[in-house]
């Protein structure tokens, strides 16, 4: 199904979730909408209109994206799912990333590539998220009665996360570190528990779900751009 809000087409897909989720996919700019089985169109192209700029500022920025990972520059960026204005700056020091009020500010030598632009706030998230991960794990490693041997991030195009239950090591995409903190913990929760069930069956979703009963709206965050 789908609505038509001024110049933006917009697919519904109605789920079994208790709020309203949009996103602007990559590379052209499609708009979805995740709404609740009972919603009234009314209400999601009420949804849809109060979010116009942002979306229009969204394709504005994926037309113009020098970075297929999803890094932007000189625009917006995500931090534990919030946004935040990137600000480059040319210094004479050791490159150096650094948040004030709403925006992150990238420190760099003067004449430094793109390259080098991404290499830093590439390092930057992966230092946050494992930041918060080191706080993490042993939480719910603690709740679960279930131990990783070890876990690593990596940037990863398709997972948020893997678990190899034969060594017991664990993999986080390094792009989490733009989710909110609560997605974290889902894919943590998620790998934690393949450890004991290491398929997708009912097995492993209701241990899932005895520990985050709220697992699917966190994971239906975790896959949309923003929540409503």
């Amino acid at each position: 199904m789908a609505i038509q809000v001024e110049e933006i087409r917009v697919e519904i897909q109605r789920k079994r979730i208790q709020n309203l989720y949009l996103r602007v996919k990559p590379p052209d700019g499609a708009v979805f909408v995740s709404a609740p089985r009972l919603a009234p169109d009314s209400e999601i192209e009420s949804f849809v209109r109060s979010r116009l700029d942002w979306i229009r500022e969204r394709r504005e920025e994926m037309s113009g994206r020098p970075d297929p990972m999803g890094w932007v520059f000189d625009g917006r960026i995500w931090v534990w799912g919030k946004p935040y204005l990137l600000q480059v700056e040319e210094r004479i020091r050791k490159p150096s990333v650094r948040m004030a009020e709403e925006r992150v500010i990238l420190s760099l030598r003067p004449g430094s590539t793109e390259e080098k632009k991404l290499a830093c706030l590439r390092e930057w998230y992966r230092q946050i998220l494992k930041d918060k991960a080191n706080l993490l794990f042993p939480i719910w490693e603690r709740k679960m009665g279930l131990r990783a041997e070890g876990w690593r991030i990596r940037e990863m195009k398709t997972r948020w996360g893997t678990c190899n239950v034969r060594t017991g090591n664990i993999w986080l995409n390094l792009h989490l570190a733009e989710k909110p903190e609560k997605c974290l913990e889902y894919v943590i929760v998620h790998e934690l528990s393949h450890l004991q069930v290491p398929n997708h069956g009912k097995e492993f979703w209701e241990l899932v779900e005895r520990y985050l009963p709220d697992w699917k709206e966190r994971r239906e965050l975790l896959n949309h751009t923003e929540q409503g």
